[in-house]
């Protein structure tokens, strides 16, 4: 069989060979779609990016990871992921993105080419599927790749998910189990995995009411406490019987919190409210309840699949782990 070389690779692509070179190198500008014509083009005509000894890897993971301007889950997974990693003997270098797509997390990628890192971890991924030519780009890193929660388009890497819809529905049976008679949910607007599976959650729970409750569902363009605290505005000014609140978020029970203070009605006696994710719930006054996320547990797995495909990437078959969170109570002593 004859040996594909960049010559190939750059006719098939139409581009020069130094193109094709700077692409594979990660050195030089390279235009996004030159760029992409390339990685397809190593990707059909089975080029393989390591024909030379690679460099020694390093203990080092990459960690890819969404910068969240309205909240701290991701903050607090960055901490679990370092604290994993170093228990593993493994150093860290975290790169942020306020909009983890399929672009930045190419940029990002290599970026890291250049480190030689042993794993790479993905956390946040904003868009529905990972395009073909990031998805060739990841495979042919030649190390361990594990994208944790919003991992939509991404089967065939390992993957560590929590079970969304079972944090939504417990937090809303809750709710019904109550007596509420008028539930409020306040939810992010954006059509991905993590907020279908809450509001299908929710709806579920509010199904299984048989009619003998009103919900109210309020939509939120960004993750602020000051959004939430709106929407619950909007909420309230229509419906003033609400007495059960679900949120996307701690900040966005936050907000709810904010809202009730100001009108003077107590948690939970007047309304009960509950969170998502754990983070910041406990420190807001008075303490609320929130869907624990296990995040410490959500890094610690992906630290596992990590150290356990040192160096039989090719050989290994992609993983799933999905962690159960769980509703947590306070205010009710």
């Amino acid at each position: 069989m004859k040996k594909i070389t960049m010559k190939d690779v750059a006719e098939r692509a139409g581009v020069s060979v130094s193109a094709v070179s700077r692409v594979l190198n990660g050195s030089g500008y390279v235009a996004p779609d030159k760029r992409a014509a390339v990685i397809n083009s190593l990707h059909g005509t089975g080029y393989q990016l390591r024909q030379v000894p690679p460099a020694p890897r390093v203990p080092l993971i990459g960690l890819i990871l969404l910068r969240s301007l309205g909240g701290m889950f991701y903050a607090s997974l960055t901490s679990a992921l370092m604290e994993s990693a170093a228990a593993c003997g493994f150093h860290t270098m975290v790169m942020y993105s306020e909009t983890l797509d399929n672009d930045a997390l190419m940029r990002h990628l290599e970026e890291l080419r250049n480190y030689h890192v042993s794993g790479i971890i993905i956390g946040g991924f904003g868009d529905k599927v990972i395009r073909d030519e990031v998805r060739v780009y990841l495979r042919a890193s030649g190390v361990p790749v594990v994208l944790i929660e919003r991992t939509g388009g991404c089967l065939g890497f390992n993957r560590v998910l929590i079970d969304n819809e079972s944090g939504a529905y417990q937090a809303a049976n809750r709710l019904v189990r109550q007596g509420h008679q008028q539930i409020l949910y306040i939810v992010r607007a954006k059509d991905t995995e993590v907020e279908n599976a809450r509001m299908k959650g929710f709806l579920r729970a509010m199904e299984e009411a048989d009619g003998k409750l009103t919900y109210h569902v309020r939509h939120c363009t960004d993750t602020s406490v000051e959004i939430a605290r709106q929407a619950a505005e909007q909420a309230f000014g229509a419906c003033p019987g609400i007495t059960g609140v679900m949120t996307w978020s701690d900040n966005y029970a936050a907000g709810v919190l904010q809202y009730l203070y100001r009108h003077q009605l107590r948690v939970p006696e007047d309304v009960e409210v509950i969170g998502f994710d754990d983070t910041l719930a406990p420190s807001l006054t008075p303490p609320l309840s929130s869907v624990h996320m296990p995040i410490l547990e959500m890094a610690q797995a992906a630290m596992e699949m990590i150290t356990e495909n040192q160096g039989r990437v090719k050989d290994a078959f992609a993983k799933t782990v999905t962690l159960e969170p769980r509703l947590t109570l306070r205010g009710w002593e």
